[in-house]
């Protein structure tokens, strides 16, 4: 992705989000059923969608920058080498 798509992604990743958190919060405002089914379903599509776009972002990102590319560094140290003269 380039820089400006890049961006945009991202614009669209916040307003869906916002709009998400506003369609979740309908229902405080307008009480019924319907408004309650309608703002989560639409709701948390909407959030789920800004969250694999952010994601996808950053990943991507992440991949330019070979920061996923790289070994892991061993955790614990290397054990000692073992005594031959040992059996």
């Amino acid at each position: 992705m380039r820089r400006r798509r890049q961006q945009k992604v991202l614009s669209v990743a916040a307003v869906s989000g916002l709009v998400s958190l506003l369609l979740l919060m309908w229902p405080l405002v307008a009480t019924g059923p319907m408004a309650l089914i309608v703002a989560v379903s639409v709701g948390q599509l909407l959030g789920t969608i800004a969250l694999l776009l952010f994601g996808a972002v950053v990943v991507h990102d992440l991949r330019r920058a070979h920061v996923l590319d790289r070994e892991p560094q061993p955790s614990l140290p290397p054990p000692p080498p073992r005594d031959e003269s040992l059996p």
